[in-house]
Protein backbone atom coordinates (compact mmCIF):
# COMPACT_ATOMS: atom_id res chain seq x y z
CA UNK A 1 0.00 0.00 0.00
CA UNK A 2 2.51 2.21 0.61
CA UNK A 3 3.53 2.50 -3.05
CA UNK A 4 0.07 2.52 -4.37
CA UNK A 5 0.35 6.10 -5.27
CA UNK A 6 3.17 5.55 -7.08
CA UNK A 7 2.26 2.69 -9.01
CA UNK A 8 -1.54 4.13 -9.77
CA UNK A 9 0.40 6.68 -11.39
CA UNK A 10 2.19 4.77 -13.68
CA UNK A 11 -1.42 3.41 -15.11
CA UNK A 12 -2.25 6.65 -16.56
CA UNK A 13 -1.12 8.06 -20.10
CA UNK A 14 2.81 8.34 -19.68
CA UNK A 15 2.55 11.29 -22.31
CA UNK A 16 1.44 13.24 -18.78
CA UNK A 17 4.41 15.50 -17.39
CA UNK A 18 4.71 16.70 -14.55
CA UNK A 19 5.63 20.25 -15.62
CA UNK A 20 1.92 20.20 -16.69
CA UNK A 21 0.21 18.86 -12.71
CA UNK A 22 2.77 21.73 -11.59
CA UNK A 23 1.27 24.45 -13.61
CA UNK A 24 -2.01 23.29 -12.60
CA UNK A 25 -0.88 23.25 -8.92
CA UNK A 26 0.60 27.11 -9.03
CA UNK A 27 -2.17 28.33 -10.93
CA UNK A 28 -4.32 27.25 -8.19
CA UNK A 29 -2.46 27.90 -5.21
CA UNK A 30 -3.02 30.50 -2.63
CA UNK A 31 -0.76 33.75 -3.74
CA UNK A 32 -0.86 34.48 -0.20
CA UNK A 33 1.15 31.03 0.53
CA UNK A 34 3.80 31.31 -2.23
CA UNK A 35 4.91 34.56 -1.43
CA UNK A 36 3.42 36.19 -5.27
CA UNK A 37 1.57 38.92 -3.61
CA UNK A 38 3.71 42.43 -4.40
CA UNK A 39 2.21 45.49 -2.04
CA UNK A 40 -0.28 47.99 -3.57
CA UNK A 41 -1.17 51.58 -2.91
CA UNK A 42 -4.57 52.45 -2.31
CA UNK A 43 -4.91 53.92 -5.82
CA UNK A 44 -4.00 51.42 -7.52
CA UNK A 45 -6.53 48.61 -5.46
CA UNK A 46 -9.34 51.26 -6.91
CA UNK A 47 -8.33 51.55 -10.11
CA UNK A 48 -8.97 47.41 -10.66
CA UNK A 49 -12.62 48.31 -9.33
CA UNK A 50 -15.51 47.55 -11.98
CA UNK A 51 -17.83 49.91 -12.98
CA UNK A 52 -20.23 50.56 -10.47
CA UNK A 53 -23.07 48.43 -12.08
CA UNK A 54 -20.97 45.40 -12.53
CA UNK A 55 -19.45 45.77 -8.78
CA UNK A 56 -23.46 46.69 -7.21
CA UNK A 57 -24.29 43.00 -9.03
CA UNK A 58 -21.22 41.13 -7.46
CA UNK A 59 -22.00 42.26 -4.53
CA UNK A 60 -26.19 41.86 -4.74
CA UNK A 61 -24.87 38.14 -5.98
CA UNK A 62 -22.75 37.32 -2.72
CA UNK A 63 -24.48 38.76 -0.12
CA UNK A 64 -28.32 37.72 -1.07
CA UNK A 65 -27.18 34.18 -1.67
CA UNK A 66 -28.05 33.79 1.61
CA UNK A 67 -24.64 31.47 2.56
CA UNK A 68 -24.25 30.30 6.00
CA UNK A 69 -20.60 30.79 5.70
CA UNK A 70 -20.99 34.10 5.15
CA UNK A 71 -23.01 34.87 8.63
CA UNK A 72 -19.40 36.65 9.27
CA UNK A 73 -20.42 39.62 7.05
CA UNK A 74 -23.93 41.67 8.63
CA UNK A 75 -25.45 42.42 4.83
CA UNK A 76 -27.53 45.48 5.96
CA UNK A 77 -24.32 47.42 7.67
CA UNK A 78 -21.69 45.94 5.00
CA UNK A 79 -24.55 47.49 1.84
CA UNK A 80 -24.19 50.75 3.80
CA UNK A 81 -20.34 50.90 4.27
CA UNK A 82 -20.92 50.06 0.49
CA UNK A 83 -23.04 52.77 -0.01
CA UNK A 84 -20.76 55.72 1.55
CA UNK A 85 -17.80 53.84 -0.29
CA UNK A 86 -18.51 55.13 -3.67
CA UNK A 87 -18.90 58.74 -2.38
CA UNK A 88 -15.50 58.79 -1.34
CA UNK A 89 -13.72 55.60 -1.98
CA UNK A 90 -10.44 56.96 -1.60
CA UNK A 91 -11.22 57.37 2.86
CA UNK A 92 -11.96 53.18 2.65
CA UNK A 93 -9.64 50.75 4.45
CA UNK A 94 -7.23 48.39 3.30
CA UNK A 95 -8.86 45.37 4.73
CA UNK A 96 -12.11 46.54 3.66
CA UNK A 97 -11.01 46.69 0.18
CA UNK A 98 -9.86 43.35 0.24
CA UNK A 99 -13.30 42.45 1.88
CA UNK A 100 -14.69 43.45 -0.78
CA UNK A 101 -12.72 42.28 -3.58
CA UNK A 102 -13.30 39.04 -1.95
CA UNK A 103 -16.75 39.07 -2.27
CA UNK A 104 -16.49 40.47 -5.54
CA UNK A 105 -14.86 36.95 -6.40
CA UNK A 106 -17.43 35.12 -4.60
CA UNK A 107 -20.29 36.89 -6.59
CA UNK A 108 -17.94 35.96 -10.15
CA UNK A 109 -18.33 32.00 -8.66
CA UNK A 110 -21.71 32.20 -7.85
CA UNK A 111 -22.85 34.17 -11.08
CA UNK A 112 -20.69 31.64 -13.43
CA UNK A 113 -22.40 28.48 -11.14
CA UNK A 114 -25.75 29.63 -11.95
CA UNK A 115 -25.37 29.15 -15.71
CA UNK A 116 -26.03 25.50 -16.79
CA UNK A 117 -23.51 23.18 -18.68
CA UNK A 118 -20.75 25.76 -17.12
CA UNK A 119 -20.03 24.09 -13.57
CA UNK A 120 -17.21 22.04 -15.12
CA UNK A 121 -15.53 24.48 -16.97
CA UNK A 122 -12.30 26.84 -15.57
CA UNK A 123 -13.38 29.37 -13.90
CA UNK A 124 -13.73 33.15 -15.98
CA UNK A 125 -10.32 34.82 -15.66
CA UNK A 126 -12.04 37.97 -13.55
CA UNK A 127 -12.20 35.59 -10.67
CA UNK A 128 -8.95 35.07 -10.53
CA UNK A 129 -7.82 38.67 -10.78
CA UNK A 130 -10.75 39.80 -7.98
CA UNK A 131 -9.10 36.72 -5.96
CA UNK A 132 -5.20 38.13 -6.49
CA UNK A 133 -6.85 41.61 -5.63
CA UNK A 134 -8.15 40.75 -2.66
CA UNK A 135 -4.79 38.74 -1.26
CA UNK A 136 -3.30 41.79 -1.99
CA UNK A 137 -4.85 44.64 0.01
CA UNK A 138 -4.96 42.07 2.91
CA UNK A 139 -1.21 41.54 2.78
CA UNK A 140 -0.84 45.56 2.17
CA UNK A 141 -2.95 45.96 5.08
CA UNK A 142 -0.42 43.84 7.18
CA UNK A 143 -3.12 41.54 8.64
CA UNK A 144 -0.50 40.54 11.20
CA UNK A 145 -1.25 44.02 12.93
CA UNK A 146 -4.66 44.08 14.65
CA UNK A 147 -7.09 46.06 12.54
CA UNK A 148 -10.91 46.57 11.72
CA UNK A 149 -12.22 44.43 9.35
CA UNK A 150 -8.92 42.05 8.78
CA UNK A 151 -9.99 38.89 10.50
CA UNK A 152 -13.43 38.90 8.30
CA UNK A 153 -11.48 40.02 5.37
CA UNK A 154 -9.11 36.91 5.65
CA UNK A 155 -12.30 34.91 6.07
CA UNK A 156 -13.53 35.82 2.82
CA UNK A 157 -10.62 35.16 1.36
CA UNK A 158 -9.90 31.42 2.70
CA UNK A 159 -13.71 30.71 1.18
CA UNK A 160 -12.07 32.11 -1.96
CA UNK A 161 -9.34 29.87 -1.81
CA UNK A 162 -11.55 27.38 -0.72
CA UNK A 163 -13.81 27.11 -3.87
CA UNK A 164 -10.93 27.12 -6.57
CA UNK A 165 -9.22 24.40 -5.28
CA UNK A 166 -10.16 20.68 -6.81
CA UNK A 167 -7.50 18.57 -5.16
CA UNK A 168 -6.50 17.89 -2.04
CA UNK A 169 -6.84 20.87 0.65
CA UNK A 170 -3.54 20.49 2.11
CA UNK A 171 -2.76 24.35 0.88
CA UNK A 172 -6.08 25.53 2.32
CA UNK A 173 -5.65 23.51 5.58
CA UNK A 174 -2.46 25.92 6.19
CA UNK A 175 -3.98 28.61 5.06
CA UNK A 176 -6.52 28.52 7.52
CA UNK A 177 -4.01 28.02 10.22
CA UNK A 178 -2.71 31.25 9.17
CA UNK A 179 -6.36 32.86 9.31
CA UNK A 180 -6.91 31.37 12.71
CA UNK A 181 -3.73 32.27 14.05
CA UNK A 182 -4.64 35.57 13.22
CA UNK A 183 -8.19 35.48 14.62
CA UNK A 184 -6.18 34.42 17.91
CA UNK A 185 -3.53 37.01 17.75
CA UNK A 186 -6.61 39.59 17.55
CA UNK A 187 -8.80 37.99 20.62
CA UNK A 188 -11.52 36.44 18.49
CA UNK A 189 -11.12 33.15 20.79
CA UNK A 190 -12.16 34.62 23.47
CA UNK A 191 -15.35 36.14 25.09
CA UNK A 192 -15.71 39.49 23.50
CA UNK A 193 -17.74 40.65 26.86
CA UNK A 194 -14.22 41.22 27.81
CA UNK A 195 -13.14 44.14 25.43
CA UNK A 196 -15.38 47.47 26.64
CA UNK A 197 -14.04 49.17 23.83
CA UNK A 198 -16.35 46.92 21.58
CA UNK A 199 -19.71 47.88 21.05
CA UNK A 200 -22.48 44.83 21.28
CA UNK A 201 -22.71 44.36 17.92
CA UNK A 202 -19.11 44.12 16.90
CA UNK A 203 -18.67 41.50 19.45
CA UNK A 204 -21.67 39.66 18.33
CA UNK A 205 -19.65 39.82 14.76
CA UNK A 206 -16.65 38.21 16.36
CA UNK A 207 -18.97 35.38 17.98
CA UNK A 208 -20.06 34.66 14.67
CA UNK A 209 -16.70 35.20 12.65
CA UNK A 210 -15.18 32.69 15.32
CA UNK A 211 -18.11 30.26 14.28
CA UNK A 212 -17.04 30.44 10.80
CA UNK A 213 -13.66 29.35 11.27
CA UNK A 214 -14.05 26.85 13.25
CA UNK A 215 -16.58 25.41 11.08
CA UNK A 216 -14.43 25.90 8.42
CA UNK A 217 -11.10 24.35 10.20
CA UNK A 218 -13.17 20.77 11.09
CA UNK A 219 -14.79 20.76 7.52
CA UNK A 220 -10.98 20.99 5.86
CA UNK A 221 -9.68 18.81 8.99
CA UNK A 222 -11.73 16.24 8.02
CA UNK A 223 -10.71 16.41 4.11
CA UNK A 224 -7.08 16.70 4.55
CA UNK A 225 -6.41 13.95 7.20
CA UNK A 226 -5.00 16.96 9.65
CA UNK A 227 -5.68 18.28 12.96
CA UNK A 228 -7.89 21.06 13.21
CA UNK A 229 -6.50 24.43 14.63
CA UNK A 230 -9.07 25.75 16.90
CA UNK A 231 -9.03 23.05 19.16
CA UNK A 232 -11.82 23.05 22.06
CA UNK A 233 -10.17 24.60 25.50
CA UNK A 234 -8.03 27.10 23.24
CA UNK A 235 -9.96 30.05 24.08
CA UNK A 236 -13.37 30.49 26.01
CA UNK A 237 -15.40 32.67 22.91
CA UNK A 238 -19.47 31.70 23.70
CA UNK A 239 -21.31 31.33 20.78
CA UNK A 240 -23.17 33.75 18.66
CA UNK A 241 -27.22 34.00 19.63
CA UNK A 242 -29.74 32.78 16.88
CA UNK A 243 -30.79 35.94 15.12
CA UNK A 244 -31.61 37.13 11.78
CA UNK A 245 -29.32 40.60 10.60
CA UNK A 246 -32.75 42.54 11.01
CA UNK A 247 -32.27 41.66 14.37
CA UNK A 248 -29.54 43.80 15.71
CA UNK A 249 -27.41 46.42 13.71
CA UNK A 250 -24.35 48.79 14.92
CA UNK A 251 -26.78 50.99 17.30
CA UNK A 252 -28.31 48.19 19.54
CA UNK A 253 -27.20 48.77 23.31
CA UNK A 254 -28.73 45.39 24.15
CA UNK A 255 -28.82 42.11 22.25
CA UNK A 256 -32.30 41.00 21.71
CA UNK A 257 -33.07 37.59 22.77
CA UNK A 258 -32.21 34.72 20.55
CA UNK A 259 -34.90 33.22 18.45
CA UNK A 260 -35.30 29.32 19.14
CA UNK A 261 -33.25 27.16 17.92
CA UNK A 262 -36.01 25.33 16.35
CA UNK A 263 -36.43 28.35 13.58
CA UNK A 264 -34.22 27.13 10.35
CA UNK A 265 -31.76 30.07 10.29
CA UNK A 266 -28.06 30.06 8.92
CA UNK A 267 -27.16 31.11 12.46
CA UNK A 268 -28.78 28.06 13.51
CA UNK A 269 -27.58 26.18 11.17
CA UNK A 270 -23.83 26.91 11.83
CA UNK A 271 -24.29 25.94 15.65
CA UNK A 272 -25.69 22.57 15.16
CA UNK A 273 -23.29 22.09 12.18
CA UNK A 274 -20.41 22.83 15.13
CA UNK A 275 -21.53 20.28 17.40
CA UNK A 276 -21.73 17.95 14.94
CA UNK A 277 -18.54 18.42 13.26
CA UNK A 278 -16.95 18.67 17.21
CA UNK A 279 -18.09 15.61 18.19
CA UNK A 280 -17.46 13.71 14.75
CA UNK A 281 -13.42 15.29 15.24
CA UNK A 282 -13.03 13.59 18.62
CA UNK A 283 -14.39 10.42 16.71
CA UNK A 284 -11.43 10.91 14.21
CA UNK A 285 -8.90 11.20 16.44
CA UNK A 286 -9.91 8.63 18.94
CA UNK A 287 -9.96 6.17 15.28
CA UNK A 288 -6.82 7.24 14.48
CA UNK A 289 -5.20 5.76 17.89
CA UNK A 290 -3.33 2.28 17.06
CA UNK A 291 -5.67 0.36 19.83
CA UNK A 292 -8.88 2.22 20.12
CA UNK A 293 -10.91 -0.39 22.85
CA UNK A 294 -14.57 -1.40 22.59
CA UNK A 295 -15.64 0.44 26.02
CA UNK A 296 -14.17 3.75 24.31
CA UNK A 297 -16.10 2.81 21.17
CA UNK A 298 -19.53 2.37 23.25
CA UNK A 299 -18.57 5.82 25.02
CA UNK A 300 -17.75 7.90 21.71
CA UNK A 301 -21.05 5.86 20.22
CA UNK A 302 -23.40 7.01 23.05
CA UNK A 303 -21.75 10.75 22.59
CA UNK A 304 -22.12 10.40 19.20
CA UNK A 305 -25.99 9.50 19.16
CA UNK A 306 -26.76 12.27 22.07
CA UNK A 307 -25.56 14.99 20.02
CA UNK A 308 -27.81 13.62 16.72
CA UNK A 309 -30.47 13.60 19.17
CA UNK A 310 -29.93 17.47 20.09
CA UNK A 311 -29.76 18.63 16.64
CA UNK A 312 -32.90 20.73 16.03
CA UNK A 313 -35.58 18.48 14.11
CA UNK A 314 -35.49 20.61 10.97
CA UNK A 315 -31.82 19.29 10.23
CA UNK A 316 -32.40 15.89 12.02
CA UNK A 317 -33.24 13.09 9.29
CA UNK A 318 -34.41 9.40 10.54
CA UNK A 319 -34.95 9.06 7.07
CA UNK A 320 -34.06 9.55 3.26
CA UNK A 321 -37.76 10.49 2.64
CA UNK A 322 -37.23 13.76 5.22
CA UNK A 323 -34.69 14.97 3.02
CA UNK A 324 -36.64 14.99 -0.05
CA UNK A 325 -38.15 18.30 0.25
CA UNK A 326 -37.94 21.36 -1.53
CA UNK A 327 -37.02 23.85 1.21
CA UNK A 328 -34.19 26.42 2.27
CA UNK A 329 -32.67 23.50 4.74
CA UNK A 330 -32.69 20.77 1.97
CA UNK A 331 -28.63 21.19 1.78
CA UNK A 332 -28.34 21.64 5.39
CA UNK A 333 -29.98 18.83 6.10
CA UNK A 334 -28.22 16.91 3.97
CA UNK A 335 -24.73 18.06 5.47
CA UNK A 336 -25.41 17.61 8.89
CA UNK A 337 -26.98 14.65 8.12
CA UNK A 338 -23.62 13.01 6.19
CA UNK A 339 -21.45 14.78 9.12
CA UNK A 340 -23.43 12.67 11.69
CA UNK A 341 -23.04 9.24 9.27
CA UNK A 342 -19.84 9.29 8.82
CA UNK A 343 -18.40 9.69 11.93
CA UNK A 344 -20.09 6.56 12.72
CA UNK A 345 -18.34 5.43 9.45
CA UNK A 346 -15.09 6.60 10.87
CA UNK A 347 -15.93 4.92 14.36
CA UNK A 348 -16.99 1.31 13.55
CA UNK A 349 -14.77 0.96 10.37
CA UNK A 350 -12.22 -1.04 12.22
CA UNK A 351 -14.33 -3.91 12.87
CA UNK A 352 -14.75 -4.50 9.22
CA UNK A 353 -11.09 -6.02 9.82
CA UNK A 354 -11.67 -7.71 13.18
CA UNK A 355 -13.03 -11.48 13.84
CA UNK A 356 -16.44 -11.46 13.76
CA UNK A 357 -19.16 -13.85 15.91
CA UNK A 358 -19.02 -11.03 18.96
CA UNK A 359 -22.38 -9.48 19.28
CA UNK A 360 -21.10 -6.12 19.58
CA UNK A 361 -18.39 -6.15 16.90
CA UNK A 362 -21.40 -7.51 14.78
CA UNK A 363 -23.90 -4.49 15.74
CA UNK A 364 -20.84 -2.21 15.41
CA UNK A 365 -19.73 -3.22 11.55
CA UNK A 366 -23.47 -3.15 10.67
CA UNK A 367 -23.80 0.52 12.12
CA UNK A 368 -20.85 1.44 9.51
CA UNK A 369 -22.46 -0.06 6.37
CA UNK A 370 -25.67 0.88 7.01
CA UNK A 371 -23.94 4.88 7.42
CA UNK A 372 -21.58 4.04 4.35
CA UNK A 373 -25.30 3.23 2.62
CA UNK A 374 -26.86 6.45 3.68
CA UNK A 375 -23.80 8.48 2.65
CA UNK A 376 -24.34 7.25 -1.01
CA UNK A 377 -27.78 7.47 -1.06
CA UNK A 378 -27.82 11.27 0.23
CA UNK A 379 -24.91 11.80 -2.46
CA UNK A 380 -27.47 10.48 -5.11
CA UNK A 381 -29.73 12.70 -3.87
CA UNK A 382 -27.56 15.44 -3.53
CA UNK A 383 -26.22 15.31 -7.19
CA UNK A 384 -28.84 13.91 -8.80
CA UNK A 385 -31.82 15.95 -7.45
CA UNK A 386 -30.82 18.80 -5.51
CA UNK A 387 -27.98 20.82 -7.39
CA UNK A 388 -30.19 20.29 -10.78
CA UNK A 389 -32.64 22.69 -9.21
CA UNK A 390 -31.43 26.34 -10.06
CA UNK A 391 -32.80 27.74 -6.59
CA UNK A 392 -29.92 25.32 -5.26
CA UNK A 393 -27.27 26.34 -7.61
CA UNK A 394 -25.90 29.12 -6.10
CA UNK A 395 -25.21 27.23 -2.74
CA UNK A 396 -22.01 26.34 -3.19
CA UNK A 397 -19.61 26.91 -0.68
CA UNK A 398 -18.50 23.98 1.28
CA UNK A 399 -21.60 21.38 -0.37
CA UNK A 400 -19.74 20.05 -3.77
CA UNK A 401 -16.04 18.98 -2.22
CA UNK A 402 -17.25 18.29 1.29
CA UNK A 403 -19.66 16.08 -0.06
CA UNK A 404 -17.46 13.99 -2.37
CA UNK A 405 -14.99 13.68 0.25
CA UNK A 406 -17.68 12.11 2.48
CA UNK A 407 -18.81 9.89 0.10
CA UNK A 408 -15.42 8.77 -1.02
CA UNK A 409 -15.10 7.90 2.46
CA UNK A 410 -18.58 6.19 2.32
CA UNK A 411 -17.80 3.85 -0.96
CA UNK A 412 -14.48 2.73 0.55
CA UNK A 413 -16.02 1.24 3.38
CA UNK A 414 -18.32 -0.58 0.86
CA UNK A 415 -15.59 -1.77 -0.98
CA UNK A 416 -14.14 -3.29 2.03
CA UNK A 417 -16.88 -5.07 3.33
CA UNK A 418 -17.55 -6.55 0.12
CA UNK A 419 -14.02 -8.15 -0.26
CA UNK A 420 -14.40 -8.75 3.85
CA UNK A 421 -17.31 -11.03 2.90
CA UNK A 422 -16.05 -12.46 -0.33
CA UNK A 423 -12.83 -13.74 1.27
CA UNK A 424 -14.80 -15.01 4.31
CA UNK A 425 -16.91 -16.83 1.90
CA UNK A 426 -19.84 -15.99 3.97
CA UNK A 427 -23.05 -17.44 1.80
CA UNK A 428 -25.37 -15.33 3.86
CA UNK A 429 -23.81 -12.30 2.50
CA UNK A 430 -24.52 -13.16 -1.53
CA UNK A 431 -27.38 -11.07 -1.42
CA UNK A 432 -25.85 -8.13 0.46
CA UNK A 433 -23.07 -8.09 -1.89
CA UNK A 434 -24.76 -7.77 -4.67
CA UNK A 435 -26.97 -5.02 -2.84
CA UNK A 436 -23.72 -3.01 -2.41
CA UNK A 437 -22.13 -3.78 -4.89
CA UNK A 438 -25.52 -2.33 -6.70
CA UNK A 439 -25.01 0.90 -4.46
CA UNK A 440 -21.31 1.56 -5.73
CA UNK A 441 -22.60 1.42 -9.46
CA UNK A 442 -25.78 3.87 -8.78
CA UNK A 443 -23.08 5.70 -7.14
CA UNK A 444 -20.82 5.80 -10.34
CA UNK A 445 -23.30 6.81 -12.49
CA UNK A 446 -24.58 9.56 -10.34
CA UNK A 447 -20.70 10.75 -10.51
CA UNK A 448 -20.93 10.64 -14.23
CA UNK A 449 -24.32 12.04 -14.90
CA UNK A 450 -23.93 14.69 -12.27
CA UNK A 451 -26.05 18.10 -13.41
CA UNK A 452 -22.92 19.95 -12.41
CA UNK A 453 -19.84 17.93 -13.80
CA UNK A 454 -16.50 18.66 -12.56
CA UNK A 455 -13.04 17.80 -12.25
CA UNK A 456 -13.90 16.60 -8.41
CA UNK A 457 -16.79 14.80 -9.70
CA UNK A 458 -14.68 12.89 -12.37
CA UNK A 459 -12.10 12.17 -10.13
CA UNK A 460 -14.73 10.37 -7.81
CA UNK A 461 -15.89 8.56 -10.88
CA UNK A 462 -12.71 6.81 -11.37
CA UNK A 463 -12.14 6.27 -7.92
CA UNK A 464 -15.55 4.11 -7.93
CA UNK A 465 -14.82 2.70 -11.17
CA UNK A 466 -11.71 1.70 -9.87
CA UNK A 467 -13.14 -0.06 -7.03
CA UNK A 468 -15.59 -1.94 -8.72
CA UNK A 469 -12.78 -3.16 -11.41
CA UNK A 470 -10.85 -4.71 -8.97
CA UNK A 471 -14.00 -6.34 -7.64
CA UNK A 472 -15.22 -7.56 -10.73
CA UNK A 473 -13.14 -10.59 -11.12
CA UNK A 474 -14.82 -12.14 -7.54
CA UNK A 475 -18.13 -10.79 -8.87
CA UNK A 476 -18.15 -11.11 -12.71
CA UNK A 477 -22.21 -11.92 -12.71
CA UNK A 478 -22.81 -8.28 -10.77
CA UNK A 479 -20.52 -6.35 -12.71
CA UNK A 480 -20.77 -7.81 -16.31
CA UNK A 481 -21.88 -5.16 -17.50
CA UNK A 482 -20.03 -2.36 -15.45
CA UNK A 483 -17.81 -0.03 -18.22
CA UNK A 484 -14.77 2.55 -17.01
CA UNK A 485 -16.13 6.09 -16.95
CA UNK A 486 -14.44 8.50 -19.92
CA UNK A 487 -14.32 12.47 -19.33
CA UNK A 488 -12.81 14.33 -21.02
CA UNK A 489 -10.70 16.29 -18.53
CA UNK A 490 -9.72 12.63 -15.98
CA UNK A 491 -7.66 10.12 -18.10
CA UNK A 492 -9.07 6.24 -17.94
CA UNK A 493 -7.22 3.86 -15.53
CA UNK A 494 -7.05 0.13 -16.19
CA UNK A 495 -6.18 -1.89 -12.34
CA UNK A 496 -3.32 -2.43 -11.93
CA UNK A 497 -1.93 -5.54 -9.15
CA UNK A 498 -0.07 -3.43 -6.74
CA UNK A 499 -2.56 -0.59 -6.08
CA UNK A 500 -4.37 -0.78 -2.79
CA UNK A 501 -7.66 -1.72 -3.32
CA UNK A 502 -5.73 -4.68 -4.89
CA UNK A 503 -3.91 -5.67 -2.22
CA UNK A 504 -6.45 -5.56 0.33
CA UNK A 505 -8.37 -7.91 -1.75
CA UNK A 506 -5.72 -10.16 -2.52
CA UNK A 507 -3.70 -10.04 0.76
CA UNK A 508 -6.39 -10.46 3.73
CA UNK A 509 -4.52 -12.76 5.51
CA UNK A 510 -4.09 -10.32 8.11
CA UNK A 511 -6.78 -8.08 8.67
CA UNK A 512 -6.55 -7.03 12.14
CA UNK A 513 -3.04 -5.21 10.87
CA UNK A 514 -4.50 -3.18 8.61
CA UNK A 515 -3.71 0.62 8.24
CA UNK A 516 -6.61 3.19 8.57
CA UNK A 517 -4.86 5.39 8.55
CA UNK A 518 -2.81 5.08 5.74
CA UNK A 519 -5.59 4.08 3.89
CA UNK A 520 -6.95 7.32 3.98
CA UNK A 521 -3.62 9.03 3.08
CA UNK A 522 -3.36 6.91 0.22
CA UNK A 523 -7.56 8.13 -1.37
CA UNK A 524 -6.47 11.75 -0.43
CA UNK A 525 -3.47 11.33 -2.46
CA UNK A 526 -4.78 9.21 -5.46
CA UNK A 527 -7.03 12.61 -5.39
CA UNK A 528 -3.98 14.62 -6.31
CA UNK A 529 -2.67 12.18 -8.63
CA UNK A 530 -6.18 12.47 -10.74
CA UNK A 531 -5.63 16.36 -10.38
CA UNK A 532 -2.36 16.80 -11.53
CA UNK A 533 -2.82 14.01 -14.61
Amino acid sequence: MRNATRELGRSYDDSSTDEGANDVEMRSASPILLGFVKEAGINDLLAALPPRKDADALVSCCLDSGEPSLIHIHVPTFKAEYKEFWEDPSTASLAWLALLFGIFSCGVFIQHSLIPGTAETVLPKIFDFYRTKCATALTTSNYTIPGRYKVEAAVMYLGIEYLQSDGLKTGISILIGLVSRVAIMMGYHRDPDIFPELSVFEREMRRRTWLVLVVSDHIIASQTGLLPVTQKGHGNATCPRNLLDDDLGPSVTILPPARPNTEATNIAFMLAMEKMLSIASEVTDAASESILTLEKTMELSHRLEATWNQIPTQWNMKSLNEVTGDDDATIQRLSIGTTYERARCILHRQHLVTQRGDRDINLFRRVCVDSAKRILQYQSELFQRVFSLPKYRFQVWFGMSRSISDSMTAAMVICFEVINQSKLDIDEGCSTRRELLDLLKTSLATWKSSSRPSPETAKAANIVAMMLHLMESDHRSDAHDFQVPTTSNVPVFEPVSSHPFYNVRNNFSTPDMFDWALWDREIQHLNDIIQGH
